[in-house]
C-alpha cells in the first residue's frame, strides 16, 4: 500500500507515505521494479517531496553502482526541470540531499516512543511475561534508532557509504 502511493497525484498523500516507507526502506530491494518505476514517475512529473523520495532511494537494499546508473538513466531519459536535474546530478556527485520531511517525522516518533517506554506507568499496563526484556532496554532502542540511515536531516553519498548528518 505504501509503495503503491509514492507517486500518487496528491502531494499530501505522498508526503504521508514517505516516513513509513523510510522505516522499511533498508529492507526493500532496489530490484523491485514497482518502486523504481514509481520513483521515476515522481521525477518525471516533478512532484513535491522528490528530495525525501531520493533519500529513501539511497537507502534501498542494493548495489551503489546500480543506484548511480539508475539515477544517470533518469537524468538522461526524462525531460527534467532544472531543479530535478540539479537534484539528480547532486546525487551522482555525492552532494547533500535534504531529508527534513522524514527526519522530522522520525524525530517525533522517536520522542513519543522514548517517553512512552520510559514511563514508569507502562509496567502497570502490561503483563510482565508479555514484554520481551529488550523492548524496555532504552540503550538497545537508542542504538537501533541511531543506526537508521534516514534519521539525519541531510543525506549524502560518499565513498560507497550512505551517511547522514
Amino acid at each position: 500500500m505504501i509503495i503503491a502511493n509514492i507517486n500518487h497525484g496528491n502531494s499530501s498523500l505522498r508526503s504521508a507515505v514517505h516516513p513509513p516507507l523510510g522505516l522499511i526502506s533498508t529492507k526493500v530491494e532496489l530490484e523491485c521494479q514497482d518502486i523504481t518505476q514509481r520513483m521515476e514517475s515522481c521525477i518525471e512529473h516533478n512532484y513535491f517531496y522528490n528530495e525525501s523520495l531520493m533519500c529513501i532511494f539511497w537507502t534501498l537494499k542494493g548495489n551503489i553502482n546500480c543506484k548511480i546508473e539508475l539515477v544517470k538513466g533518469w537524468l538522461n531519459r526524462i525531460d527534467n526541470s532544472r531543479q530535478i536535474a540539479k537534484l539528480l546530478e547532486g546525487m551522482i556527485d555525492g552532494k547533500v540531499i535534504s531529508n527534513s520531511l522524514i527526519s522530522d517525522e522520525f524525530s517525533l516518533i522517536q520522542r513519543y516512543l522514548f517517553c512512552r517506554l520510559l514511563d514508569p506507568e507502562l509496567d502497570k499496563d502490561f503483563d510482565e511475561d508479555a514484554i520481551d526484556s529488550l523492548v524496555m532496554d532504552a540503550h538497545f532502542i537508542w542504538s537501533r534508532a541511531e543506526n537508521h540511515p534516514l534519521l539525519g536531516s541531510e543525506i549524502f553519498f560518499r565513498q560507497g557509504k550512505l551517511k547522514n548528518s
